[in-house]
C-alpha cells in the first residue's frame, strides 16, 4: 500500500481521477443520506413507498449499465459526466422543492442512471491508465476516496439538514454538484489513448562487481547526463516526468543537480528502499509510456546516460 500511495501521489492522471471522484461523490451522497427523510416527511410515504423510490434508483442504474456502451459511442467522457451531473442535480432539486411521488420516481430513475454512468466512467478510466503491477492497490486507494467521500458527505449533509432543513441541504448539495460538474473542462479525466501502461523492460541489466542480497538497501541510484547545449531547457522540463516516473515505480527520494564546472553535465539521484525494489523497476514496473519519454529524452543528450548504484557499507 505504501507503493500504491506513492504511485498515486506521483501520477497526475490518477490524481485527476480521484479529484473527479471526490467532486462527484461528496455532493451526490446527499441523495442516499436524505432520501429516507424525504420519503417519510416530504412525500408522506411508508416503507413500501420508500422501497419504490429505491427501486427507481435501481432501475435507472441497471438501464444505464445496459446502454452505457451505446451511449459512449455518442458521448465523450466529459459530455457523459456533464449529462449525469445535470440529471442528478435536477433530481436533488425536485426532491427538495417538489411533493409529487411520480415525478420523484422519474427523476430518481435518471439519478440512478447518472450514478452508474459516472462510476463506470471513473472505474474504466482508472483501470485503463494503471499498470498491472499496481492496479489492484491503486484501485483500493480510489475506492477509499470514493467510499470515504460518500461517508463524509453523508455526515455533512445530515448535519446541514439538522442545522437548517432537509430541503436546504438538498439544494446546497445540488449547487455543489453543479459547480463540480462545471469543472469537467478544467479537471479533465485523462485520455487512456495517450497512455500505454503495458510493461516495458527496456533498462539494461545493472553491471555490478558486488552480489547484493535482495534485501540490501537503501540503494542510491545515480544517472549522469551530458546534455546538448541548445536542449538544456527542454531537458530540465522533461526531467519533471522522469521524477514522477521514478517515484511511481518505487523511489522514495529524487533530485536533479547541475555541475557548476561542466554546465552541460547533470546528475540525477534517487533513493530506492532495497535492491529488490530497484530490480522490480528494471523488470516490470516501467511502462511503454515511460520508454517513449526516455527515448525522447535521449535525443537531447550528447552521449548516452550512465547509471551507477551505491549501497550502504
Amino acid at each position: 500500500m505504501r507503493l500504491a500511495i506513492g504511485y498515486v501521489r506521483a501520477s497526475p492522471a490518477m490524481l485527476r481521477v480521484l479529484m473527479r471522484a471526490a467532486l462527484w461523490v461528496l455532493p451526490a451522497s446527499a441523495l442516499w443520506a436524505l432520501l429516507p427523510v424525504v420519503a417519510s416527511h416530504r412525500l408522506a410515504l411508508d416503507s413500501r413507498g420508500y422501497g419504490i423510490l429505491l427501486a427507481a434508483l435501481g432501475v435507472g442504474a441497471v438501464a444505464s449499465a445496459a446502454q452505457l456502451g451505446r451511449i459512449r459511442t455518442r458521448l465523450s467522457a466529459p459530455a457523459l459526466l456533464v449529462a449525469a451531473g445535470g440529471s442528478y442535480a435536477l433530481a436533488l432539486v425536485v426532491l427538495a422543492v417538489g411533493r409529487s411521488t411520480p415525478l420523484a420516481v422519474v427523476l430518481l430513475v435518471l439519478a440512478g442512471a447518472g450514478w452508474t454512468a459516472v462510476l463506470a466512467t471513473l472505474n474504466a478510466t482508472a483501470q485503463l491508465i494503471l499498470p498491472g503491477w499496481v492496479r489492484a492497490r491503486a484501485l483500493a486507494v480510489y475506492l477509499l476516496v470514493f467510499q470515504g467521500g460518500q461517508a463524509l458527505g453523508s455526515v455533512v449533509w445530515g448535519f446541514l439538514a439538522g442545522l437548517l432543513s432537509t430541503e436546504a441541504s438538498l439544494l446546497v448539495a445540488a449547487a455543489v454538484l453543479a459547480l463540480g460538474t462545471a469543472t469537467v473542462s478544467v479537471v479533465r479525466l485523462p485520455d487512456p489513448d495517450r497512455l500505454d501502461p503495458s510493461p516495458s523492460a527496456h533498462w539494461p541489466a545493472p553491471e555490478l562487481a558486488l552480489d547484493p542480497d535482495g534485501r540490501s538497501g537503501p540503494v542510491l541510484v545515480t544517472v549522469e547526463y551530458h546534455v546538448l547545449p541548445d536542449r538544456i531547457d527542454d531537458f530540465v522540463q522533461a526531467m519533471t516526468y522522469v521524477a514522477r516516473s521514478r517515484r511511481r515505480t518505487g523511489a522514495s527520494r529524487w533530485g536533479l543537480y547541475r555541475d557548476g564546472a561542466e554546465t552541460d553535465r547533470f546528475l540525477e539521484l534517487y533513493l530506492v528502499p532495497s535492491w529488490r525494489e530497484h530490480l522490480r523497476q528494471h523488470e516490470h514496473r516501467l511502462t511503454v509510456t515511460d520508454r517513449r519519454r526516455e527515448e525522447a529524452l535521449a535525443e537531447m543528450l550528447a552521449r548516452p546516460w550512465r547509471a551507477s548504484h551505491l549501497f550502504s557499507p
